[in-house]
């Protein structure tokens, strides 16, 4: 993707133009990785370097802007390369509607406002749009709710990582290096790869931030749901109530981890 995306950026910005090819037949053969670990390891590599152009002299926002380029192009090339600070909101949305259920704050309109329409549409929108594309490629419903679920991961992880990566080799606290994914086919884990299992082996750097994310959701959401029945806040705190539902839903997986002990969790 890296390849791709700076050699595009530099023909784009010296004026060349692309034509959309999409052929029946397959154009392109890949290896992904089939690991939890190495998938996070690869993202992690490619925000960093995605993030370090963007806060170089080559960055979309000032020399993109004095290229041969459009202003659309150069700003979807600045969205992309900023991607990884994706991690921001979605920290956010993980910690503080979680927090302030447990303490009895809402942060989101009553179900009886009618702002609070807004939010669900922006949510099933969002929702919606992604399932549509997945299964318009030919995928599976299960295939966009790992999908779902992968990206929640990536962001408080890779992503994270990937920024404090490229912000130490920007101010010259790590030196350039080449980490390289390993996609070697191992058939234990293509066999596991297959069955769908969350494999959980590999560096605890990616596991802490997905650990605590899903402890204190839990936390919140047993004494969230406990205040909101005592008190009878349903209208006011049903927004922050879902939300946390649905994190722990996606985090199933790594919920019977912690809970079982195991290091492979089917998704």
């Amino acid at each position: 993707m890296l390849e791709s995306t700076f050699t595009g950026y530099y023909l784009h910005s010296k004026g060349w133009t692309s034509t959309y090819l999409y052929p029946s037949n397959p154009a392109f053969l890949g290896c992904p990785p089939t690991s939890m670990n190495e998938a996070l390891v690869q993202g992690m590599k490619w925000m960093s370097e995605l993030f370090r152009m963007s806060i170089s002299k080559f960055s979309p926002f000032t020399y993109g802007l004095t290229s041969r380029m459009s202003i659309l192009q150069t700003m979807c090339y600045g969205y992309f390369m900023i991607s990884p600070l994706y991690f921001l909101p979605m920290s956010l949305y993980a910690l503080v509607p979680q927090l302030c259920l447990l303490s009895g704050t809402p942060v989101y309109p009553k179900v009886s406002n009618p702002w609070f329409i807004w939010f669900a549409i922006h949510l099933i929108g969002c929702l919606g749009h992604h399932l549509y594309e997945v299964l318009t490629t030919g995928a599976s419903f299960k295939a966009w709710w790992n999908e779902v679920r992968m990206g929640m991961i990536r962001s408080v992880t890779a992503n994270i990582f990937g920024c404090i990566d490229a912000i130490m080799k920007a101010i010259g606290i790590k030196k350039m290096d080449l980490t390289l994914t390993n996609k070697a086919v191992d058939e234990d884990q293509l066999e596991k790869y297959k069955k769908d299992d969350f494999d959980f082996q590999g560096d605890k750097i990616f596991i802490v931030p997905l650990v605590i994310l899903v402890l204190l959701n839990t936390v919140s959401f047993i004494g969230g749901v406990g205040r909101v029945i005592i008190e009878g806040s349903y209208d006011e705190m049903f927004g922050q109530i879902f939300l946390s539902f649905f994190i722990l839903v996606a985090s199933y997986p790594i919920i019977e981890g912690i809970v079982t002990g195991k290091k492979n969790e089917t998704i």
